[in-house]
C-alpha cells in the first residue's frame, strides 16, 4: 500500500511502536529538505531541534494511549520544518493529524498526515480582513447617516421603514424602535395621505425611478411638520424586491417664509389693484370734466379739441382698468385691450349707426404699463381719424385692424377702404396735433410707421419695445 502514498497531495509518515519512521511518501520528502534517509530514525533525529515539542508529545500519546490529535501552524508554532519548495525561506503553514493505528502484525503504530494550509489560511485571512473592512464600512456608513443633517430612511415594498437615522427620529420626536417596521403612512397628516400613497406606489411599481414630494408629518406631540421627501427606487441584490432610499428635509421654516411672502404679495397686489382702480376713476373724472367743458364751449374747434382729449384720457383709463382686472398686475394683453378700446371709440363716435364696420384680427401680445399707454393713444388717434374722416359722404365702410406678435415685438395694421388723403401724409411736418402725437409715441416704443395712401389709408406699425426695459412713458 505504501506505493499508493506517492500519488496523494499531502504528506504521510508511519512510525512504529518505538516512534521510529518505517514509511513516508514523496510529498513529505519533497517539502522536508531531508539530508539523510529517515527510515528507522526518530522524528527528532530526522528534523532535529526544529520539530515542535507538541508534535513529539502528541506522537507519544498516540503510541502509548491510542489518542489521536491535530496540530496546526495557524494556532501553534510550525509542527515541522516544511517548505513549499527549495527556494522558500518562510516555512509552510500546515496542519498535522496524529492518528493511532493498530495491526496484528505490527501492533500499535502512529500515522502522521501533513496538509499544506498556506492557501487555505491565506483565503481565511482574506475573508477575515474583508469581513473587518465590511464591518468598518458599515460602522462608518452608520456614523455618516446618523450624523447627517437630514433624515435618511429605507422602506420596503409594504411602505415600512427598515432603517431610520437620528435626524429622522428627531423630526418625529420618536425613538427608532417606534418607527422601524412600521408604515411611514402612519405619520402622514390625513390631508396628505392620498398624495403620499400615490407617491410611494408610483415608485414601487416602477412608473418613475426617482421622485420628490412635500407633505406634512405628525410628530409625537401631534404637531404638523413640513418635510420634503426625495425617494429613489432600488432593486435588492437578487433584482426582485424593490425598496426606497429616502432623504427627508425639514422645510417648516421655508414654508413659513413662503406663507409670509404670499401674504405680503397678496397685500401688495390688493394695494396695487386699488391704485390702478383709483387712477382709472380719476382719469374718468377728468374725462367727465372735459366733456362738461365741451358742452359749455361754443367754438366748434375748441369743442373738437376737448372731445379728442377726452378720448385720449379714456384710452389711458381703460389701460388701468385692464390692469386691475388682470391676474398679472404688471402687464396686459393688448389684443383684449384693443377689442374694448375699439368698441369704446365706435360708441363715442356713433359709427355703428353709420354703416361703418370694424373687423378685428387680433392675436395675444403682452405689454406692460409703460408700453400699453402709448399703444392705446396711438390706436385712439389713428382709428379716430379713420372713423371721422375716411368715410365722409359715404353710407358704409370697412376698417380692418390686425395685431400679430413678432420676434422683436408686435405688428399693428389699421387700414380702411375710405376716401384716403388728398395730399401726401406727413406725420412730423403736418399741422395735426394727433399725428404729431403718434410720431412721438412711436419713438417711445422704438417703433416704425409706414403709411400707404391709395384706395383708403393703410397704417402699418412695427413696435419693438413692449416691456419695462423701454423708457418711461411721458403721458
Amino acid at each position: 500500500m505504501h506505493h499508493l502514498w506517492n500519488h496523494v497531495d499531502f504528506g504521510i509518515a508511519l512510525l512504529d511502536a518505538q516512534g521510529r519512521m518505517v514509511g513516508f511518501n514523496n510529498w513529505l520528502s519533497n517539502h522536508s529538505r531531508l539530508s539523510q534517509n529517515p527510515m528507522g530514525l526518530m522524528l527528532n533525529e530526522v528534523y532535529g531541534a526544529d520539530v515542535n515539542a507538541r508534535l513529539l508529545a502528541a506522537v507519544g500519546q498516540a503510541l502509548t494511549r491510542g489518542h489521536s490529535s491535530r496540530l496546526s501552524s495557524a494556532l501553534h508554532p510550525s509542527p515541522l520544518p516544511l517548505y513549499s519548495n527549495e527556494a522558500d525561506v518562510e516555512r509552510m503553514r500546515h496542519a498535522v493529524d496524529i492518528l493511532a493505528v493498530s495491526s496484528e502484525a505490527d501492533g500499535r503504530q502512529c500515522l502522521i498526515q501533513v496538509r499544506d494550509m498556506t492557501e487555505s489560511l491565506r483565503r481565511e485571512e482574506l475573508l477575515r480582513r474583508q469581513a473587518r473592512q465590511l464591518q468598518d464600512s458599515e460602522q462608518r456608513l452608520e456614523a455618516i447617516l446618523n450624523n447627517a443633517p437630514i433624515g435618511m430612511a429605507l422602506s420596503d415594498t409594504h411602505g415600512e421603514w427598515t432603517y431610520v437615522n437620528r435626524a429622522l427620529c428627531g423630526m418625529l420626536d420618536q425613538p427608532p424602535e417606534a418607527l422601524l417596521f412600521r408604515p411611514a403612512s402612519g405619520h402622514v397628516a390625513p390631508e396628505d395621505l392620498q398624495r403620499h400613497e400615490d407617491f410611494e406606489q408610483s415608485l414601487l411599481h416602477g412608473e418613475v425611478k426617482a421622485s420628490q414630494i412635500e407633505k406634512r408629518w405628525i410628530n409625537r406631540s401631534g404637531n404638523r411638520v413640513w418635510v420634503r421627501v426625495t425617494a429613489t427606487r432600488v432593486q435588492d441584490a437578487a433584482g426582485e424586491q424593490p425598496y426606497l432610499i429616502q432623504q427627508i428635509e425639514p422645510i417648516d421654516d421655508r414654508k413659513r417664509k413662503e406663507a409670509e411672502i404670499a401674504s405680503n404679495l397678496s397685500e401688495k397686489e390688493t394695494l396695487l389693484r386699488e391704485v390702478y382702480h383709483r387712477v382709472k376713476n380719476n382719469l374718468q373724472v377728468i374725462q367727465s370734466l372735459l366733456n362738461l367743458k365741451r358742452n359749455s364751449v361754443a367754438d366748434e374747434a375748441a369743442r373738437l379739441a376737448l372731445a379728442e382729449t377726452a378720448e385720449r384720457v379714456r384710452s389711458m383709463a381703460l389701460v388701468h382698468e385692464k390692469l386691475y382686472q388682470s391676474n398679472q398686475l404688471s402687464a396686459i394683453d393688448l389684443a383684449d385691450y384693443l377689442g374694448d378700446l375699439v368698441a369704446q371709440l365706435q360708441d363715442a363716435l356713433g359709427t355703428r349707426n353709420r354703416g361703418i364696420t370694424v373687423l378685428l384680427d387680433l392675436q395675444p401680445v403682452e405689454a406692460d404699463l409703460n408700453a400699453a399707454i402709448p399703444f392705446g393713444l396711438i390706436v385712439t388717434e389713428l382709428l379716430s381719424n379713420c372713423l371721422k374722416h375716411a368715410f365722409v359722404g359715404r353710407d358704409e365702410g370697412v376698417v380692418r385692424i390686425e395685431l400679430k406678435p413678432q420676434a422683436d415685438g408686435a405688428r399693428l395694421v389699421i387700414e380702411d377702404n375710405g376716401v384716403g388723403f388728398s395730399k401726401e401724409l406727413d406725420l412730423r411736418g403736418g399741422k395735426s396735433l394727433g399725428l404729431k402725437l403718434v410720431d412721438s409715441l412711436i419713438t417711445q416704443l422704438d417703433g416704425e410707421l409706414h403709411a400707404t395712401v391709395g384706395q383708403g389709408v393703410r397704417f402699418e406699425l412695427l413696435l419693438r419695445r413692449l416691456s419695462s426695459r423701454g423708457p418711461q412713458s411721458t403721458y
